[in-house]
């Protein structure tokens, strides 16, 4: 069973603002809480709010008290409250919804792509020139593939991209075929099922994140010894792995926030 939390909220004369608190507490996806409204002899509708809301949602637990202030409100509330964990939120205050996109016009940001191929479709630099002298046709279908390492240390890794091959082309490159063929087996034999299903379509990478566009890359991983995080500017015709984050932008600005000092001290803290 799931942890009960408590949430206590003074309120004073907030009737303004109370309705928006309360919807956005009632709006959490976590729904074992109970919410302790503490009136603080409110001269307002705030009284009249809370009363329509516990009416709504018995989690609403109002109790009243003399004229004091926030802070003896809050006691007030965590004397009375029951919940293993409680927290704290002033009337004017917002719990922010659950959300997939964010709440500013901010670039979007996805891992790279996921080949899932058993490595048959990845090459180092002399694995790519050995491979098209002996398979010339080869060539059109390579890309620079990069991962964390190989961004970081200004590497080069390659990979056969073959989406949308036509059969006739595949046939013509035996030992593309051929590489076509292990990728199949590498995945028939996972014990994921999605990996498994993945083996219709041996072609193309198990999840595939291909630039439209020229975009800002960031290492997934990088030591905690540096400073700033190295990000770069990528053009469209160089792929990255799932190591690797794709910001959807090739703007200056956002380079410019990615690689401040604001930026980066925020992420020591809330990355690690």
């Amino acid at each position: 069973m799931s942890q009960l939390i408590s949430i206590i909220i003074p309120v004073y004369n907030a009737a303004d603002t109370l309705q928006e608190c309360l919807s956005s507490v009632l709006a959490q996806s976590y729904d074992n809480l109970e919410i302790i409204c503490v009136d603080d002899s409110s001269t307002d509708n705030s009284v009249k709010v809370l009363e329509e809301f516990a009416v709504r949602d018995q989690r609403i637990r109002i109790i009243r008290q003399e004229k004091a202030n926030a802070g003896v409100a809050r006691n007030a509330g965590y004397d009375v409250s029951s919940g293993g964990y409680v927290l704290f939120l002033d009337a004017d205050d917002l719990f922010i919804e659950a959300r997939k996109s964010p709440i500013s016009a901010a670039p979007f940001c996805a891992y790279g792509s996921l080949p899932n191929d058993g490595g048959y479709y990845l090459f180092s630099e002399e694995e790519k020139d050995a491979f098209i002298q002996s398979e010339p046709a080869a060539k059109d279908y390579f890309r620079v593939f990069l991962g964390s390492r190989e961004l970081i240390n200004n590497q080069k890794r390659f990979c056969l991209y073959l989406d949308g091959i036509s059969p006739s082309k595949l046939n013509s490159m035996p030992m593309v075929r051929t590489r076509v063929e292990k990728v199949r087996e590498v995945r028939l034999q996972s014990t994921a099922e999605p990996t498994r299903r993945a083996a219709d379509r041996p072609t193309q990478f198990f999840s595939p994140s291909i630039p439209s566009d020229d975009y800002i890359a960031i290492p997934e991983v990088s030591s905690e010894n540096r400073r700033y995080i190295p990000i770069a500017f990528l053009d469209k015709s160089v792929f990255v792995s799932n190591k690797v984050w794709m910001v959807q932008s090739n703007s200056l600005y956002v380079f410019g926030v990615l690689t401040s000092n604001v930026h980066n001290a925020w992420m020591r803290v809330v990355s690690g």
